[in-house]
């Protein structure tokens, strides 16, 4: 069994565990720390991606707002000395626009940043990551660049399915998505509208 997705009542939040409850079970997950700050209250409604980590001797669900997070977490947990609580780490504190402009520019002090991770480290994780993000940037430069999100753009989608998750309608969701693009001075990547738009834009 391969878990994509948790719909059901947030039940319990101690970060970086929370717990879910779906028709009568509970579910608990590990997330990155940005996604505590965008939860709704105990007893209400949370739908989060989930990467379903199975081990020798355990099984872990861990839950991102964002399939982009997500598929970005299942990528980095796959390089060499990057296990699962590390990559939260790096996806907790480096939204990825952030994490492949440090790839691309080899930016030792970025991922001193995370939790963790100590200058060596950062080193070696730099020049293994380079060739496969870099890859990934020129499918989706959008992720790379910030560049401001339109309704035309997978940026807008996600943002769209992380409030829904949040318990918006796709009304209201689209609205306060549309107030943050509309008073934006500057290009915004997805992680500060999904804030902005938490806000009321």
């Amino acid at each position: 069994m391969v878990y994509d997705s948790l719909r059901g009542t947030l039940t319990y939040v101690a970060p970086p565990m929370l717990a879910i409850e779906v028709q009568g079970v509970g579910y608990r997950l590990l997330a990155p720390s940005n996604c505590f700050d965008a939860l709704p209250r105990v007893g209400e409604e949370l739908c989060l991606l989930v990467s379903h980590q199975v081990r020798e001797n355990s099984q872990q669900l861990f839950g991102f707002l964002t399939r982009q997070e997500r598929d970005l977490y299942e990528r980095l947990i796959a390089f060499r000395g990057v296990g699962p609580k590390t990559g939260l780490s790096l996806i907790g504190t480096l939204s990825p626009p952030e994490l492949y402009r440090a790839v691309r520019e080899q930016d030792v002090k970025a991922l001193c940043r995370v939790p963790g991770i100590g200058k060596r480290g950062a080193e070696r994780l730099l020049v293994e990551m380079k060739d496969e993000l870099l890859a990934l940037i020129a499918l989706t430069p959008e992720i790379e660049t910030g560049r401001k999100v339109s309704p035309s753009s997978p940026y807008y989608a996600d943002a769209l399915n992380a409030l829904v998750n949040l318990g918006y309608t796709q009304r209201d969701a689209r609205e306060s998505i549309e107030r943050v693009l509309a008073s934006a001075p500057a290009p915004v990547d997805l992680s500060e509208l999904i804030t902005r738009a938490l806000k009321g834009g």
